[in-house]
């Protein structure tokens, strides 16, 4: 027995017709309804056919082998809305249908067809494309034929679609049923509408189709399902190999006795309890390394570089898949990856020192003690590197068994932690370049912004002192420079005395779409505004709470109260998302300051944004300045309007998706304010844009553009030898 496996309609009958007429194989059904199986009899059959998820199957035996075949969603969802229109709900509009089958709300649509595809990628032993179906079925029906180990057919009596569609097929013209022969002519017809590839152009309305990228772009680029075309491509040899192999394609050929492309990437990010944007770019990005990295034919091997720990990335895992909220400062809680000795003493040495205290000293300007605990730790960088010398010294005589060049141990200071072995190093923040002061490999560094350059008045001098000294070091030794935004890659020319000498590439920012996406349901939205005191029904704008300056809460705050203002009998509220870190700043201070309608969410669980996002009329995001600005990429993909900072990367960002504001005038955002609350054409137009523009990012294009970088700074430098 083996596993047809579908979302449905991908072409599953079509299989089972040429099965029966080629091979003779009959074939059942595994389904349920209600916890009854429909066709109890299946285990008799050679071939079952299921649309359920792999763990959802009896018997769930792994050694049981899986075909899985798998269409454009985009088809795939249009010809199901059609099947419900047609055949299960006769007269139920297409529309809703096709809504519902995105959305596939609380695991309906057998999990959602992202879902469905993802679990069926692991469980299958091969992949048919419907679109290589349809074009050569012969070829498919042959890998299945070879996996079962059956005889051989005869190909010469593979039907035609049109043949199933306008005769009586053993399977999809109801022969079980009490029909007649014209009824059962009849459902045929209904059950094999087109047979073709990209009906989905023509009956996917625009603005569904920018819905159903924004929940399901992912797994449709990992098949090599592309936005703007029908045709599929050859998954991605390094991030896609799972599906490559599956899918029977050829991988291209490596040079014999290749040894794999040895990465470290600076991982201390991981580490830290402050969540921010570059804390989950890292994270999203090393997400995406891990499963390159475990790529059993792959040319890339990953470590990260973490409490000057050096170790492979499939350790680091936990602390990957850790949750957290972008908009939040999490528990001051250690890391729960094993530290070193001395970053222990750093952690303690801080953890001393009272959070109130070291708020108070930085809201004051005063930074003796920054200085005074900065000359201690570099007594302790001393000491722990003489250590590591001695230690380097004694394994020249005792002959080594690690895999990597590098003695574990040591502070992150001014000395190299030990990275040779590698090809290539990886600096996710220019800050962390210290442990590679010595190190003589390529480099590439990701260069956020220059906040510390145009807005020093919201850094600490430390802050400022390491961001600078960070990036003098990018410009005299990276090989490469990956900048998130052609902005800030202007910037970096800009304040480069003699202009960059080095290459520099720009990589956008991406998103986890599974969990930044619309919600539709309704009664999920109220329960969790109520969790945060939103009053049900109050329509209400979404902004952070002001982790610094430069977010710019006080003029958001007082652009609200001005809309208010104008028309105190509008029912409108302002949600501030997130833990509150004031600074100096008092919001209750503010002229017209109405607490009645201003709600401070406090710490926002990670799984609660999409559906705050979601209810929001707009999202508010008018800073004085962003690298990138990932919240807005958030928002844009739940399909929520943005009202944004008129100024570096964010127009770049949002493009003509939101309305921009003039950060440094509050009238300027309530203008865009009213806007979005008055014109109720205006939001549905933004929603329809946001959702087109998200769809520009992606998690996959982020990786193979950070991939490319890599190679060509490894070509570069076989160039130009040390």
């Amino acid at each position: 027995m083996i596993w047809l496996a579908s979302f449905p309609r991908s072409g599953n009958t079509f299989v089972r017709n040429i099965l029966f007429e080629v091979f003779g194989l009959e074939s059942s059904t595994f389904d349920m309804h209600e916890g009854l199986l429909l066709e109890p009899g299946y285990l008799d059959f050679p071939v079952v056919k299921t649309h359920m998820l792999p763990g959802e199957l009896i018997p769930d035996d792994p050694g049981i082998k899986a075909v899985y075949l798998v269409r454009d969603g985009r088809d795939a969802l249009v010809s199901m809305a059609h099947h419900r229109s047609d055949i299960i709900a006769p007269g139920s509009p297409f529309r809703e249908n096709l809504q519902a089958a995105i959305m596939a709300e609380k695991g309906s649509f057998f999990g959602g067809w992202s879902q469905n595809v993802k679990q069926w990628i692991g469980r299958a032993d091969l992949i048919i494309r419907y679109e290589e179906l349809i074009v050569n079925p012969a070829a498919c029906i042959e890998r299945i034929r070879l996996l079962a180990g059956w005889p051989e057919g005869d190909y010469s009596r593979i039907p035609t679609f049109a043949g199933l569609k306008f005769g009586l097929p053993r399977y999809g013209s109801g022969r079980d049923r009490s029909l007649s022969g014209e009824e059962r002519k009849a459902l045929a017809a209904r059950n094999f509408r087109k047979g073709v590839a990209g009906a989905w152009q023509e009956e996917m309305p625009d603005d569904l189709m920018h819905l159903f990228w924004s929940m399901h772009g992912e797994t449709m680029l990992k098949l090599g399902y592309h936005y703007g075309t029908p045709v599929p491509v050859s998954p991605d040899p390094d991030l896609d190999w799972e599906v490559l192999q599956k899918l029977g394609h050829a991988a291209p050929d490596a040079p014999i006795g290749r040894e794999r492309i040895r990465v470290l990437v600076e991982a201390d990010k991981l580490l830290s309890p402050v969540n921010d944007g570059v804390k989950r770019y890292e994270v999203a990005l090393l997400k995406e390394f891990l499963h390159v990295h475990r790529n059993p034919m792959g040319r890339w091997h990953f470590s990260l570089l973490a409490g000057n720990r050096i170790q492979p990335i499939d350790a680091m895992e936990p602390l990957l898949e850790e949750r957290f909220s972008g908009h939040s400062m999490a528990s001051d809680q250690p890391a729960p990856l094993q530290l070193s000795l001395s970053a222990r003493i750093q952690y303690l040495m801080l953890r001393m020192v009272p959070d109130a205290w070291k708020k108070w000293l930085t809201d004051h300007n005063i930074y003796l003690f920054h200085h005074l605990f900065d000359f201690g730790w570099r007594i302790v960088f001393f000491l722990t590197n003489q250590i590591r010398t001695g230690v380097k010294k004694l394994m020249r005589i005792v002959p080594r068994t690690h895999p990597f060049d590098y003695i574990p141990g040591g502070a992150n200071g001014e000395h190299d932690p030990g990275t040779s072995g590698f090809n290539l190093a990886h600096l996710p923040l220019q800050h962390h370049y210290q442990p590679f002061v010595s190190s003589r490999l390529p480099k590439v560094v990701t260069l956020h912004d220059f906040t510390h350059r145009i807005y020093p008045e919201y850094h600490t001098r430390t802050n400022i002192r390491n961001a600078e000294a960070g990036w003098k070091y990018a410009v005299k030794n990276a090989a490469a420079i990956i900048s998130v935004s052609e902005s800030t890659a202007k910037d970096a020319q800009k304040f480069t005395h003699g202009g960059l000498r080095t290459d520099m590439d720009v990589v956008y920012h991406a998103i986890d779409r599974g969990r930044f996406h619309f919600r539709i349901n309704g009664d999920d939205r109220r329960r969790v505004c109520g969790k945060y005191g939103i009053p049900e029904g109050v329509p209400f704008f979404l902004t952070l709470s002001s982790i610094e300056p430069r977010k710019n809460l006080p003029n958001i705050l007082q652009a609200f109260f001005a809309v208010l203002a104008a028309d105190t009998s509008m029912p409108l509220m302002l949600v501030v998302a997130g833990k509150q870190t004031w600074g100096s700043f008092t919001p209750h201070s503010l002229a017209g300051f109405n607490p009645q309608r201003v709600i401070f969410t406090g710490f926002v669980d990670d799984d609660d944004l999409p559906y705050l996002y979601s209810e929001a009329l707009a999202y508010c995001y008018v800073s004085h300045y962003e690298g990138f600005g990932l919240p807005l990429l958030e928002a844009m993909n739940c399909g929520t309007p943005v009202i944004y900072g008129n100024n570096s990367s964010m127009p770049e960002v949002v493009g003509s998706a939101g309305l921009p504001a003039d950060a440094g005038d509050f009238r300027s955002i309530a203008t865009q304010m009213k806007r979005v609350y008055y014109d109720e054409a205006l939001r549905l137009a933004l929603r329809s844009q946001s959702l087109k523009q998200a769809a520009r990012f992606s998690l996959h294009l982020m990786t193979r553009k950070t991939l490319d970088v890599y190679e060509k700074t490894l070509d570069t430098d076989s160039e130009n030898p040390v």
